[in-house]
């Protein structure tokens, strides 16, 4: 299994200690098919309560062959859950993404060889932005928030590695069809 595999599955099941969540999906979920899209973001109780997790940016460092290559990876979290005013469900959603945030500040070590990053004096989950969104038709809350990882790599004393002359090597670019800050009625497809 893939480095960042491990780390989705890690980030899912910090998501899912934090408790009812919904559905936790560990790569973004598109369908042209409007009831396929409802069945991702939607409990049997027909509600809309899910999370995506992308992996949207990385930098490779420090490789040394023998050693360890160091990966700090940007995750860019989404958290959605149906609006109803009545009940003010902008304060449960609050509320969750709160616990949320608790559960990845109990402990920095995220899986095997991964970690949280300290980015600038920010560590653990950041609320990057909350609003209203169009999710399926349906009004609902969205929140998007941001993860920094550090993971440590073993290379083989066998491998080539190319000329670092940048610590800064091995950037992904930002692709997809969700664009970083701007999510609204990206699941009104079909």
């Amino acid at each position: 299994m893939s480095w960042h595999r491990t780390v989705r599955d890690a980030i899912k099941a910090r998501i899912e200690s934090a408790g009812a969540v919904g559905n936790v999906y560990t790569f973004e979920r598109f369908d042209k098919d409007r009831r396929a899209m409802e069945a991702f973001f939607t409990l049997q109780d027909g509600s809309i309560l899910a999370w995506n997790i992308r992996r949207v940016r990385w930098t490779e460092r420090e490789a040394t062959p023998g050693h360890s290559i160091n990966i700090d990876t940007v995750w860019d979290i989404r958290a959605y859950k149906g609006l109803t005013d009545a009940s003010s469900s902008e304060l449960d959603f609050d509320d969750m993404l709160d616990a949320v945030a608790a559960a990845f500040r109990a402990e920095t070590w995220l899986c095997n060889g991964t970690k949280l990053l300290n980015r600038d004096g920010q560590v653990g989950l950041q609320l990057m932005s909350s609003e209203p969104v169009t999710l399926v038709n349906a009004l609902a809350h969205g929140a998007r928030l941001e993860l920094a990882t550090q993971s440590y790599i073993e290379i083989p004393d066998n491998t080539v590695i190319g000329p670092l002359t940048d610590a800064k090597v091995g950037i992904a670019p930002n692709i997809g069809p969700a664009h970083i800050g701007d999510y609204k009625d990206i699941a009104n497809a079909g």
